[in-house]
């Protein structure tokens, strides 16, 4: 028998519907210095998307960003190449396309982008589910124990043997991986919903559980990699 919490984070594990993409202006992304960007090359310098930092822009004339580390691909990127770019600003996520403009050496690595002229966004509700499948650690509980689905505010955890009441507070440890960097968290999490899991071994349960007290790192975190699985690579947008 499934058992629930009432409230409004009980975990359903059907994925939200999905919200068409649509063109948004510039100041729709608010963005501020110091925004995390993913910065995706061309495929003849690399693959993997690059977390860099905005320093700044000036309307209508360029964008300025953090350089990727040095050795972040086998190539270099060098003034001219395109260059796409995905930001997630709590409510939404948005791509769009520029070139490399220019490349500063001093006093600081940083590049000079080209303004976007089109900017494609998604809006992400925070509810919204990937599904995943990566190992958790659940706090004073014996067994192995698996994230089977995730959103920023909450997940499922298929385990083996009851790992609390409902209503129990529980600490999760996992690692997420985003373009090629870990982020260790242990979170606090409050069990919404307990059923058995028909398709786990004997005495298997899934969990739904809400995240509580999250810090702007473990929210950052959170938001790269459901951000990563639901916009998939930036070119879907541009």
């Amino acid at each position: 028998m499934e058992k629930v919490l009432p409230g409004p984070a009980a975990t359903d594990a059907r994925p939200a519907a999905g919200v068409e993409a649509r063109a948004y202006k510039f100041e729709d992304m608010r963005l501020m210095v110091g925004d995390a960007l993913q910065l995706s090359p061309p495929s003849h310098v690399g693959s993997n998307r690059c977390k860099v930092r905005l320093i700044g822009y000036v309307l209508d004339k360029t964008l300025m960003v953090e350089a990727p580390p040095s050795g972040q691909w086998p190539a270099s990127l060098k003034e001219g190449d395109p260059v796409t770019i995905s930001v997630f600003n709590g409510q939404a996520a948005f791509g769009f396309s520029v070139h490399v403009d220019k490349i500063i050496r001093q006093p600081l690595d940083y590049l000079h982008l080209s303004f976007p002229k089109e900017i494609i966004g998604k809006i992400v509700r925070t509810s919204r589910r990937i599904q995943t499948e990566f190992a958790v650690t659940i706090a004073g509980h014996p067994n192995a124990a698996v994230i089977s689905n995730l959103s920023i505010g909450g997940a499922e955890v298929r385990a083996t043997g009851n790992p609390g009441e409902l209503g129990a507070t529980i600490g999760l440890s996992f690692v997420l991986k985003t373009s090629g960097v870990e982020t260790a968290l242990s979170l606090q999490a409050v069990i919404r919903s307990l059923k058995q899991d028909r398709d786990g071994a004997e005495g298997a349960v899934r969990c739904g559980v809400q995240f509580q007290n999250l810090q702007p790192n473990d929210v950052t975190a959170l938001q790269s990699v459901v951000l990563q699985e639901l916009v998939g690579r930036t070119q879907d947008f541009t």
